[in-house]
């Protein structure tokens, strides 16, 4: 697929020496890619047919990291796609007006496991299948079951809806979120993490 069949211009501009060495002063100059083959990745998911190549791919690891990109591509008008894991079949992190994708692979860890509560907070990179693991560790549940269990992050399956293979009809990660973090252009002072709510215990599938 290619930007003139949606109307738009193909022409790859690119982002100029200056924006891209403070790209990479925040992140760090090797999580900042310009290269067609290390970009590939990046300008498509698992929607077949579909490819659209960003100017640059950037892999932040903080929220403040988010915010400093996100304020710095305000200031040049540069369309920012934010990613997860490029998993997904219904083209959200596809880079379609170029710009930077802001990758958040590097945004993997489990910050907090409330038993008490059952509650989890994450980042939103955490693949889906590591958050089972981990909260199973504690004796508790986490009912999404995506057939891209193993491969998907937290950040995009919640987002788009994504559901389950047909054990739990009602528990989507959408409908289990308590809370996200927003990260803004502007300074905030919240801290880099997604809530997730309504971990349940361990318990035998009813389909079982």
């Amino acid at each position: 697929m290619r930007y003139s069949e949606l109307g738009r211009d193909n022409v790859r501009k690119g982002l100029g020496q200056d924006l891209l060495k403070r790209l990479a002063d925040i992140v760090g100059e090797k999580y900042v890619l310009t290269d067609d083959e290390k970009m590939e990745k990046y300008s498509h998911d698992e929607t077949m047919g579909y490819q659209f190549f960003p100017d640059a791919a950037v892999m932040v690891e903080t929220a403040e990291e988010v915010s400093k990109v996100l304020r710095l591509a305000g200031q040049y008008s540069i369309p920012v796609t934010p990613r997860g894991l490029g998993t997904g079949l219904s083209g959200g992190c596809l880079p379609i007006h170029r710009g930077i994708v802001l990758s958040m692979e590097r945004m993997n860890q489990v910050l907090e496991i409330d038993e008490e509560n059952l509650m989890v907070v994450t980042q939103p990179g955490v693949i889906t299948g590591e958050l089972h693991r981990t909260v199973e560790q504690q004796g508790l549940f986490y009912p999404p079951d995506p057939a891209s269990l193993d491969s998907c992050s937290i950040g995009g399956t919640s987002p788009r809806g994504q559901g389950d293979r047909g054990r739990f009809d009602t528990e989507r990660p959408r409908t289990m979120s308590a809370a996200w973090r927003r990260c803004c252009p502007r300074e905030r002072s919240s801290p880099p993490e997604a809530r997730w709510s309504r971990m349940l215990p361990v318990t035998t599938s009813p389909n079982s």
